[in-house]
């Protein structure tokens, strides 16, 4: 259309030199305000990627708060139990206690009846007398003693039911503490939902959507040459269909299926889950990644040695950090839908030599 405007077509008369001065700056206009559209878009994309992963960390934390209170809930609720036990082991203990006294006070009432000028007149023998008064003696030291025990017991009690009470009001703080949490992560999730939706509305036109994946593309390229020379360094071997899934779900996208591009493939696949759902890795490892990653959200890369790295992306909160070493089977993150996913689930990869590898081929057959 610029050229046309600029060089007319054959059969036509050619355009005086102020209208082609006119019809240059009307193009010239035009151009300008598409680089100034182009820009704009540029930084509201740039803004937009800063937002959802202020929110995608926010809720991380958010996430990892309320795993930590509902650990702290279980401690509480385990201590009361054990002090509730302890407790009826001395109430049980108090009640024997008394039984004794009480037979010891019965007793002595019993044999404080006779005194011993009754005994000499009734005719008691001396030593049958000396037996009655030493046993009456007996029991009036047993009674002191038992006296003092029902005392100690009696205290012993009172300072276990106050600890209960002032467990038991723990508790109650602890649970209302717990439940205010899992409300402020369901308000969290649902702005982050709402945030998403309109993200999703202004990234809509295919041509920016392609290019902004080969920049992941790219970008998760740069960061796995970056790591492939420290998992070259461990010692891993590893076998087909040996690899435990890292949790269970629905494929919702196989490896090597075209990406909304067209011309991308995926290097994994993604699981569908429930948001918050426990994701283990699926061997022993040191984790050389925890972040966010443009493209894939809150990321989490683990090294296992001879060139093999396994991915987790799209998680909901991240419970190791760069670093750190982790085992076979323990929960590293919890499944999300940061990055930008449209459902709740987890993105899986696994890498040998940076190579993507299709993890259907190397975990453990699913029925």
């Amino acid at each position: 259309m610029a050229l046309a405007l600029l060089f007319p077509l054959p059969g036509t008369a050619a355009p005086s030199a102020d209208e082609t001065s006119a019809q240059l700056a009307t193009l010239k206009r035009e151009l300008a305000e598409i680089e100034r559209w182009i820009a704009e878009k540029a930084g509201d994309q740039a803004a937009l990627d800063r937002a959802l992963k202020q929110a995608d960390q926010a809720l991380n934390e958010q996430a990892r708060a309320t795993r930590a209170a509902s650990r702290a809930l279980a401690e509480i609720t385990e201590a009361v139990r054990t002090l509730e036990a302890a407790l009826a082991n001395t109430e049980a203990a108090y009640e024997t206690q008394q039984a004794a006294l009480a037979a010891t006070v019965r007793s002595a009432w019993l044999l404080s009846r006779r005194a011993p000028l009754q005994l000499a007149l009734e005719g008691e023998s001396p030593d049958a007398r000396g037996r009655i008064l030493t046993f009456q003696a007996f029991l009036a030291e047993h009674y002191g003693a038992a006296a003092t025990e029902l005392d100690a017991t009696a205290a012993a009690l009172k300072a276990q039911r106050e600890t209960l009470e002032a467990e038991r009001k723990a508790r109650a703080a602890q649970q209302a503490e717990a439940a205010a949490l899992e409300r402020q992560l369901a308000a969290a999730r649902s702005q982050r939902a709402q945030g998403l939706e309109a993200f999703r509305s202004r990234l809509a036109e295919r041509e920016a959507r392609r290019t902004a994946l080969s920049q992941d593309a790219k970008a998760l390229t740069a960061l796995l040459k970056r790591l492939e020379a420290e998992a070259a360094k461990r010692t891993f071997k590893a076998r087909p269909g040996t690899f435990p899934w890292p949790l269970e779900g629905r494929v919702l996208q196989a490896f090597g299926a075209p990406l909304e591009a067209g011309q991308l493939r995926a290097n994994g696949l993604r699981l569908g889950a429930e948001e918050g759902t426990p994701v283990r890795a699926i061997a022993r490892g040191q984790v050389v990644f925890a972040d966010w990653l443009r493209g894939f959200g809150l990321m989490i890369i683990i090294d296992h040695g001879e060139g093999w790295l396994s991915l987790y992306g799209q998680a909901e909160s991240l419970l190791y950090r760069e670093g750190q070493q982790v085992e076979a089977g323990e929960v590293i993150a919890t499944a999300g839908r940061s990055g930008g996913a449209r459902s709740a689930g987890l993105w899986f990869e696994l890498r040998q030599n940076g190579a993507p590898q299709d993890p259907i081929r190397w975990c453990v057959a699913r029925s």
